[in-house]
């Protein structure tokens, strides 16, 4: 085997591994805080949501091409071994479903996640309009939006985001099991 497919096999489990760990990140730990700084910090729902749209922003920035990366790596090591003169598709089985795994992520989240999302997104978009307005009197954004509402929305969210976690992860793994066992 030469360097540079090492180099890409390498780069295609870490990446599935970071991915997975950046996702879960979002859900294991931004989340937890977030609610902990209503109950305990007081805390504004209003807060809250703008600063889970920023993590979701980045998230949405980032991952993607992570998720593209991998993919490329995964789908080139597939090819890569099925070029190769071997007793066993195992291998080719092996990397083509960990992209498949990473590429995963799209359909998730669309199918998943987007109503959860969307419902987030409008909620941060409302709270920032009205607290641009709250000197002239209006209602406060914890008046107009309801946060128990929103913390529902919040714990469905952070169930979700770990459960698409588990799909760059499995990657990763997959990865690694071809290249420990079968190279």
């Amino acid at each position: 085997m030469s360097t540079y497919q090492s180099v890409i096999k390498i780069v295609a489990v870490t990446g599935a591994l970071f991915l997975s760990g950046g996702i879960a990140a979002h859900g294991s730990a931004t989340v937890p805080a977030l609610l902990k700084s209503i109950s305990e910090d007081g805390t504004s729902s209003h807060a809250m949501l703008q600063v889970w749209r920023r993590v979701y922003e980045q998230g949405h920035a980032n991952s993607p091409k992570i998720a593209v990366l991998t993919t490329v790596a995964f789908a080139y090591t597939a090819w890569g071994a099925n070029s190769q003169q071997t007793s066993t598709r195992i291998p080719i089985l092996l990397y083509s479903a960990a992209a498949s795994l990473v590429m995963g992520i799209v359909p998730y989240t669309l199918i998943f996640m987007e109503d959860s999302n969307r419902k987030l997104l409008k909620r941060a978009a409302e709270a920032k309009h009205y607290s641009s307005s709250s000197a002239s009197g209006e209602k406060r954004p914890e008046d107009l939006i309801d946060q128990e509402s929103n913390e529902r929305l919040l714990r469905r969210w952070k169930a979700l985001t770990l459960t698409r976690a588990l799909l760059p992860m499995t990657a990763g793994v997959l990865g690694l099991l071809a290249i420990t066992h079968y190279e």
